[in-house]
C-alpha cells in the first residue's frame, strides 16, 4: 500500500514539473512589448535624440506644459530604423516623437501590417493576448497590448474611409503607437489637476 501511495505522489510530483516546464516553455516563447523603433527607445532623453539624428524638439499647439515634439523622416537616416519604413510610400516615411519632462514617452509611426485582423494574429502570437479594445463613435478602433511599463497600441478604421482616389478599405492600421506607460501617467495626472493644452 505504502508502495503504491509512493507511485502515485512520484507520478503527481512528475506530471506537476512537466506542466511547470510546459508552461515555462510558452511563456518564453512570448516577447517582451517593444519599446525600441529602431534606434529610438522610450525613456531616452532629448539630448540622445539630438545625438543620433541631430534633431530637436519644440513644442506645438496640442502640446501640454513639459511636453514635446519632433517630426522624424526615416529616408534621412538609412539603416537607423526598421527596414519597412523605407519600403512604404514617401508620404509614410516620417513618424512623430513626444516627450515629456525631457524623456521619450510616445511614438506614433505608420504600421507595419497594414490589415488588422493579420495585426491582431502576428502580434497576439508575439505578445500574448489583446488587452483591451476601445470603439470610437468615428469609425476608428484602439487595439492595445500592454503591462506595467509599456504599451503597443494599433488604430485602424472599422469602415471604408479616404476618398474616391484614395479609398482606405475598413479593418485598415493607420496608426502604431509605441508609449512609456509611467511618463504617459504622469503627463496625464499633470493635465488632470491643472490643464495646460491648447486643445482638448
Amino acid at each position: 500500500m505504502d508502495f503504491v501511495r509512493a507511485g502515485t505522489v512520484a507520478f503527481a510530483l512528475i506530471g506537476a514539473l512537466l506542466l511547470n516546464t510546459a508552461c515555462a516553455d510558452t511563456g518564453a516563447q512570448k516577447q517582451a512589448l517593444p519599446r525600441s523603433f529602431g534606434s529610438l527607445t522610450l525613456g531616452m532623453t532629448e539630448e540622445v535624440l539630438k545625438k543620433l539624428t541631430g534633431l530637436s524638439t519644440y513644442a506645438c499647439h496640442h502640446c501640454a506644459q513639459y511636453e514635446y515634439t519632433v517630426a522624424v523622416y526615416a529616408e534621412k537616416y538609412p539603416s537607423m530604423f526598421p527596414a519597412y519604413i523605407y519600403a512604404l510610400p514617401k508620404h509614410q516615411r516620417g513618424f512623430d516623437c513626444y516627450f515629456y519632462k525631457g524623456k521619450l514617452y510616445k511614438i506614433e509611426t505608420s504600421p507595419e501590417i497594414s490589415e488588422i485582423n493579420a495585426a491582431k494574429k502576428i502580434y497576439t502570437e508575439r505578445f500574448g493576448p489583446i488587452s483591451g479594445q476601445e470603439d470610437w463613435p468615428n469609425g476608428v478602433s484602439w487595439v492595445t497590448w500592454e503591462n506595467k511599463t509599456t504599451a503597443f497600441v494599433l488604430a485602424y478604421d472599422r469602415e471604408k474611409s479616404g476618398t474616391f482616389w484614395h479609398p482606405i478599405p475598413a479593418g485598415t492600421v493607420t496608426l502604431v503607437r509605441y508609449i512609456d506607460k509611467p511618463l504617459r501617467d504622469a503627463l496625464e495626472a499633470q493635465e488632470k489637476k491643472n490643464p495646460t493644452r491648447a486643445h482638448h
